[in-house]
């Protein structure tokens, strides 16, 4: 007994095969008919449907005991191969029954690495890093003189109107599918400040073979935010962006 306790502990401080557990507010469907309906309100018309591997951002965990208010991405807004979505985005009811958060889901294991971390399973690794912000890279606009609205001419993430000390961005993410490395597009990673750091705020889900979802919660207070990149045959296809 004392050897498999032993044990036990050794696996839990070693770092090079380790879960994140990270509760998501991003969710997928859960239904056998591959699709499931989203209402008005709680119990309303039915004015649209999610099919699988559609991601959601679940509104209010607790508002009612039997439905979930949604906001999720219009697949009609989607005009490239990979599409940012933050403020093209449509509102409705799901009942709970239908909804699977993504920690969920399979969670990859982990592997700290420097300046980020490598998620892995059999056919699929997600390597992400950052590095510190370094405003002479960058080009800052500013509103009323004081307050940063853009970062190289888009919204920045993470960040509530001014630079923070020690500030980070992600730097880069790759993803190696059934032995091919693809490169995460730059659109993909920009503007994504004060990028979690730590295993208790980032993770990967599996849905299946071929789509999986890297996601995480970064900055805190009003920059607070949570990204979800959708990933199908290994390339970035749809990131849905929700602040808390």
């Amino acid at each position: 007994m004392k050897n498999i306790l032993l044990n036990l502990v050794v696996l839990l401080l070693c770092n090079a095969n380790i879960f994140a557990q990270i509760k998501s507010f991003t969710a997928v469907i859960n239904d056998s008919d591959h699709y499931t309906n989203v209402r008005a309100s709680e119990k309303g018309k039915i004015i649209d449907k999610l099919v699988d591997g559609q991601m959601f951002y679940v509104l209010n965990e607790n508002s009612d005991p039997d439905w979930y208010q949604i906001s999720y991405a219009d697949p009609k807004e989607q005009k490239k191969d990979f599409e940012r979505f933050y403020n093209k985005v449509k509102e409705g009811y799901l009942h709970k029954s239908k909804v699977k958060f993504l920690d969920q889901l399979k969670n990859l294991s982990v592997k700290e690495i420097k300046n980020g971390y490598i998620f892995f399973d059999e056919n699929f690794s997600l390597e992400m890093t950052i590095k510190e912000f370094n405003i002479k890279k960058h080009k800052i606009t500013k509103s009323d003189g004081h307050f940063i609205s853009k970062i190289d001419d888009a919204r920045p993430w993470g960040i509530d109107g001014d630079i923070l000390p020690e500030m980070n961005e992600l730097d880069k993410v790759i993803v190696t599918y059934n032995k091919v490395k693809i490169p995460f597009p730059k659109e993909a990673i920009k503007n994504m400040f004060q990028f979690a750091i730590n295993t208790n705020y980032i993770g990967v889900s599996k849905l299946d073979d071929r789509t999986y979802f890297f996601y995480s919660q970064n900055s805190d207070g009003a920059g607070a935010y949570e990204s979800v990149w959708k990933i199908v045959d290994g390339k970035a296809v749809q990131q849905l962006i929700s602040t808390f």
